[in-house]
Formats: structure tokens, C-alpha cells, sequence
């Protein structure tokens, strides 16, 4: 029953459903056995997701636990579970102790096999919103420059997974602040490689060309910023977004 409430996005009936089938493996297989493992991992993904972070860290060190039980203390499981719980703990903003998760991951990930690297990138670039948080910003640079790496190493087959991870970096760059230059930079990149794929895709160019315009609206370049979100009508067809659209008609209007 909880994947069908999970489906359904009813999360009270979710959570309790969990939670029972949590009790069933308990009392049947040991409270860290590899059944209660697999029940945390999908319960702490659906709180996660529906924002139930206190219950997800919860249920999170459980998961751990049981991972450390029933696994090796160096596998992906183990390493996983502690991914997880520094998503959660960044959330929360215990930043500490989300370094803390992300690097013990980092020492399982940065020695397994390449099918792997999408874990890796991930880690990479939570390091880098972590240490933007508390101010560092020289470390997130250095991480920074270790997540790009993966990525395009992960994606070299695949240009247009790699821009629009390119793009889902620039915009949360922009909300952190401190790295600004790199969320141009990322835009740009992002923008280089949907401009020279075949066929075109016009959504993505238009967003990143908007997004570019009303980040110089923020910075009070209206001159740069009419020219960017002009450039935004070369690419509005029926596919494009009418939000959007709707947007650039707004900053352009005289």
C-alpha cells in the first residue's frame, strides 16, 4: 500500500504505511535487517521529497544503521545512506554534519567503478552548496571544479544531459550567492551546447536567454538585459513556455 500512496502523493496514509511495514520487518527480521533496509530506502526518499525532513533524518540514520548491519562498511549502500542523510542535514541546515555525510560517501564513491559517477558529481556539487553556505567560498570552487569534471565524464555521450545539468547548476549558483560569475558562466556553457545540437531545442534556448535577461534586470543592466530577452523572440513557437513569454512581453513592453 505505500508505493500506492506514494503514487497518489497522500502522504499521512504513506508515512503510516511505511512505518507498519517498518514495525512487520522489525519484529520478523531484526530491526536492521536487509528488509527494514529497503523499506528506509524508499521511505526516506518519499519524506524527502515531500519535504518531511525531521521524520527523513529519522529514518535516515535507521536506514544507516541497518546498511552498516547488513553490508560492508565500503559499500554503495553504506556510502548512499550517508549521501542521503547530508541531503537531509543541508536541508535542515546542520551544515556540519552534512560535510561530515558527504565526505564519508566521497571515501566509498571516489574508488568505485565509473558506472558510478552520477554519485560522484552529486556529492561534488552538494559540497559546493555546503561550503557556499557557511562562506567558503574558495573550497566550493575547488569542488566545484571536481563536479564538472565528473559530469562531463558522465555524460559524454550525452550533450544535452550535460547542458541541462550545466543550466540546474546556474540557477542554483544564482541563489546562493558568491558564485556569480560562475552562474554565467554555466548559462553560457549551457546555452553553447543546446545552440550547436541538431535538432534545436528552442524551450531550453528561450529559458536560458530569459533567465539571462532577468538576471540582468537584477543587476540594474537594463540595456544588456532588453537585448537578451529580445533575442528570446528568435525562438518562441508553439512549444515555447507562455509564462515565459508572457515574462519578456512584460520587460519589453515601453
Amino acid at each position: 500500500m505505500s508505493s500506492i500512496y506514494s503514487s497518489r502523493h497522500e502522504v499521512e496514509k504513506a508515512v503510516d504505511s511505511y512505518l507498519k511495514g517498518l514495525d512487520v520487518a522489525t519484529k520478523y527480521n531484526g530491526e536492521y535487517s536487509a528488509e527494514a533496509f529497503s523499506i528506509c530506502v524508499d521511505m526516506t526518499t518519499f519524506l524527502y521529497e515531500h519535504g518531511q525532513d525531521e521524520l527523513a533524518l529519522q529514518i535516515g540514520q535507521k536506514r544507516l544503521q541497518a546498511a552498516e548491519t547488513v553490508f560492508s562498511k565500503n559499500s554503495t549502500e553504506v556510502a548512499s545512506s550517508h549521501l542521503f542523510l547530508g541531503h537531509v542535514q543541508t536541508a535542515l541546515g546542520d551544515y556540519n554534519k552534512a560535510l561530515k555525510a558527504y565526505k564519508e560517501a566521497l571515501k566509498v564513491f571516489e574508488k568505485t567503478p565509473e558506472n558510478y559517477l552520477d554519485f560522484l558529481h552529486d556529492i561534488y556539487f552538494q559540497l559546493v552548496k555546503v561550503y557556499c553556505f557557511i562562506g567558503d567560498y574558495q573550497k566550493a570552487l575547488d569542488f566545484l571544479a571536481k563536479a564538472d569534471q565528473t559530469l562531463v565524464k558522465a555524460n559524454i555521450e550525452n550533450k544535452l544531459g550535460l547542458a541541462e545539468m550545466y543550466f540546474k547548476w546556474a540557477q542554483e549558483f544564482g541563489e546562493l550567492g558568491g558564485l556569480f560569475e560562475e552562474s554565467q558562466n554555466y548559462t553560457k556553457k549551457a546555452l553553447d551546447i543546446y545552440k550547436s545540437n541538431e535538432p534545436v531545442d528552442k524551450r531550453a534556448i528561450l529559458e536560458i536567454y530569459a533567465h539571462l535577461g532577468m538576471t540582468s534586470f537584477g543587476e540594474g543592466d537594463w540595456e544588456k538585459a532588453k537585448e537578451l530577452l529580445k533575442e528570446c523572440e528568435n525562438y518562441i513557437d508553439e512549444t515555447t513556455t507562455p509564462l515565459i513569454c508572457k515574462t519578456i512581453d512584460f520587460y519589453l513592453t515601453p
